[in-house]
């Protein structure tokens, strides 16, 4: 079947590894299109041998013949993209031009005021990026949009300066971001019917959806496959192929239920060679063990087509492996994940013991430990979708392809 539009989505509650396989699909795309959240999003991708850490272009921004889109579903600092943009012309010397940066008009904007409001949730602990704020006036249709660059920029002058904001940096962002508004939906549709190819890239993962996960410790937006189609404006039938990215562990930033977390010398392995720090706030990330239910959930909710399994490499040193197949809730055996954070908080995990492998046993396929061969046969069929991938390392050549 000839795949036109694909949709990637994070099978867990963020930080799966998306960047880099939305890098590596993005070398067979026409556009690269994000649609959904803001700069909460963190992506680190590892080209050439240099860190590239991006919060709100999409992650193919290096592949040149791809189009990048940000999309209606979207919640955009201009500053924060603005110094985006400025930063890839000081690594790539390429000038993000109109024509490869398309922003739809409708997607809103992240303003001072959103960031002066944001206090980080509380227990929820967020980015402190302003992305609730904005999205809460967006619900109250008290916001301004992209297409407000364009055709009320003096009054999107005003609310950018708020706060002592330079009003020279104002105009300069203004002038510099307007010329890149357009009907993104409309150029999407029209290269659906060319035949192009377009991947969705979403942000943070299906349990952290804002209708979907363990409310109120979710995001702002809609993270699943049906928020791919609204947060860029398609067809939602047009959506051929949803490629799932779960890490071979789970982790998890800020408050929340999290059945699977660790407390252990497990727990301090998986954070230390796994470098789990978020990209966009730097704080540390709670660790656990592969929750089968919780993956379960996600698929239900999203139809994965395709499954990439990332950081296996990880696991590598330990004794043995953990894989979370149930939970326990008030003292029943269920593999449905809880539908609310109460019920979550309750559950106690079930856990099958893996034997662990050492490093030097990830290779070729042949060569894939006994363990990972029975993590990708569980995940495969708690899914019923394919793991093509695994990841064997941070590098965009460390992968191996099933």
């Amino acid at each position: 079947m000839f795949v036109a539009t694909s949709a990637l989505i994070g099978g867990q509650w963020g930080d799966e590894g998306k960047g880099k396989v939305a890098d590596i699909l993005a070398g067979e795309m026409d556009w690269v299109v994000r649609f959904q959240g803001g700069a909460n999003a963190g992506h680190s991708l590892e080209i050439d041998g240099q860190s590239l850490k991006l919060h709100l272009l999409p992650s193919g921004l290096h592949r040149t013949s791809c189009k990048l889109g940000l999309g209606t579903g979207m919640v955009i600092d201009p500053f924060a993209l603005y110094d985006e943009i400025q930063m890839w012309y000081e690594t790539s010397g390429e000038e993000l031009s109109p024509d490869r940066l398309c922003i739809d008009g409708r997607a809103h904007l992240v303003l001072p005021r959103h960031l002066e409001a944001d206090d980080g949730g509380g227990r929820i602990d967020t980015t402190r990026r302003g992305i609730g704020p904005a999205y809460s006036e967006k619900a109250k249709r008290t916001n301004l949009r992209m297409t407000d660059l364009a055709d009320n920029p003096e009054k999107v002058l005003i609310a950018l300066t708020h706060g002592g904001v330079d009003s020279d940096m104002g105009k300069q962002c203004i002038q510099r971001l307007a010329p890149h508004v357009i009907d993104l939906s409309h150029e999407l549709r029209i290269s659906q019917k060319e035949g192009r190819k377009i991947l969705l890239e979403g942000a943070q993962g299906a349990l952290l959806d804002i209708d979907h996960g363990s409310y109120p410790y979710v995001t702002s937006s809609s993270t699943v496959t049906a928020g791919a189609a609204s947060g860029s404006g398609i067809d939602p039938r047009s959506i051929d192929e949803v490629h799932g990215i779960v890490k071979a562990y789970c982790t998890r930033v800020g408050g929340g239920p999290f059945p699977s977390e660790l407390h252990d010398s497990n727990g301090e392995h998986l954070a230390r060679v796994g470098h789990e720090f978020g990209t966009t706030t730097g704080r540390p990330r709670r660790c656990g063990w592969l929750d089968l239910a919780a993956l379960r959930y996600a698929n239900s909710i999203c139809g994965f087509d395709v499954i990439h399994l990332t950081k296996v490499d990880v696991l590598a040193g330990l004794d043995r492996i953990g894989i979370v197949t149930s939970h326990e809730i008030n003292g029943m055996d269920t593999e449905i994940w809880g539908n609310t954070a109460n019920a979550l908080e309750r559950a106690k995990p079930n856990i099958t013991w893996l034997d662990g492998f050492k490093a030097d046993e990830l290779g070729k396929r042949s060569q894939v430990p006994k363990a990972v061969q029975d993590i990708i046969t569980m995940v495969e069929e708690t899914t019923s979708a394919r793991v093509q991938t695994i990841g064997i390392g941070p590098g965009r050549d460390e992968i191996l392809h099933l």
